[in-house]
């Protein structure tokens, strides 16, 4: 059976980021869940502040085209139901962006639909489109079509979406296979898509992950944001430290195989949407587009997403919880966002 390789991605020469995106680097890292991201991204050679600085500055230069992957199911007595991580997020940083020039579509399928057009409906993003979309979606719906003057940049993000785990072995320094890798994880969860407590979820999810794949060398510029290891981005780091570091028993097991130019690995992965969104608000100087991030809109959009179906992810109930955090601790880091970047 062939190993699979992981893909090497050049970093490129960035400048040293400035002492702001530090500060909301540090903020978007906090480990509420002590689920290890600190030893994750030590282990795994990611610095976050980098990778805000990157995609931030790529979200505040000349729009194009974006859209934003969200969604992922929680498993509960009812069946499956949308999280409340990860749509909030990605409406409020599609309104964001928006506001900074670019045309914005969330994608995502059948079973999150109506929370992400609820949350769109109840923080009032006009210029937000949602699509809907089945297996039968197989590229990215792209609208903007390139011209004889110029091609449209076009971006890629995952916020909170789930990815495969690894088909083959990953290999380790020395180009050999893991050695433990058969016994983590079996066969018949090789290339499904996980729940962080290790179900298989696959059934309930649309292949939107294989976008993240097919966009190979054509031009555009793929983004994850996550904070359990298995949703799409995370294969920019090695299988065996999340192995290590997420929870011992199901690490290795849900750790995605996907991954992205750039990665922003979070606390709540709604963190990330939001950090990624100022960050681009303050390197294009547009205060204005600001006013779609901040604790009453969080919440807002929390509350919408559990009264169209949601539930929170740790409790798998219908309340207005993020990663079984109430609303005070997510409007605490909006606040400690916006301050980190001067808007407040």
């Amino acid at each position: 059976m062939p190993r699979t390789k992981r893909r090497v991605l050049v970093r490129p020469n960035r400048r040293a980021c400035p002492g702001w995106v530090q500060e909301l680097a540090a903020l978007v890292v906090r480990d509420p869940g002590g689920r290890g991201i600190a030893q994750l991204l030590l282990d795994g050679q990611l610095v976050v502040a980098e990778e805000l600085y990157a995609a931030g500055s790529l979200l505040a230069g000349d729009p194009g085209e974006i859209i934003l992957v969200t969604g992922f199911p929680v498993l509960t007595e009812d069946g499956p139901r949308p999280e409340t991580d990860g749509p909030p997020g990605a409406v409020l940083l599609g309104a964001t962006l928006c506001e900074l020039g670019w045309q914005v579509t969330i994608a995502t399928d059948t079973l999150h639909v109506d929370t992400v057009r609820a949350i769109v409906g109840a923080v009032g993003a006009k210029g937000v489109s949602v699509r809907e979309c089945t297996a039968e979606d197989v590229s990215p719906p792209w609208s903007l079509r390139p011209s004889a003057e110029a091609t449209p940049t076009r971006v890629l993000i995952a916020v909170e979406r789930p990815g495969p785990a690894y088909r083959t072995a990953p290999e380790r320094e020395g180009s050999s296979a893991d050695p433990v890798f058969d016994e983590v994880v079996p066969a018949e969860h090789r290339g499904q898509l996980h729940g962080f407590r290790g179900n298989i979820i696959t059934p309930y999810c649309a292949p939107l992950h294989e976008w993240f794949l097919s966009r190979r060398g054509d031009g555009v510029t793929t983004v994850g944001v996550g904070d359990g290891g298995n949703e799409v981005g995370f294969g920019r780091i090695p299988w065996r430290v999340i192995h290590t570091t997420i929870d011992g028993r199901t690490g290795g097991l849900i750790a995605c195989s996907i991954p992205t130019d750039h990665l922003i690995v979070a606390g709540v992965s709604n963190w990330g949407a939001y950090a990624l969104g100022l960050c681009a608000v303050r390197l294009a100087d547009r205060v204005s587009a600001a006013r779609w991030i901040t604790p009453a809109a969080d919440e807002t959009a929390v509350r919408a997403a559990v009264a169209a179906g949601g539930v929170d992810g740790v409790t798998a109930r219908p309340e207005a919880l993020v990663d079984g955090l109430p609303p005070e601790v997510h409007a605490e880091f909006v606040a400690g966002a916006r301050r980190a970047v001067g808007l407040d």
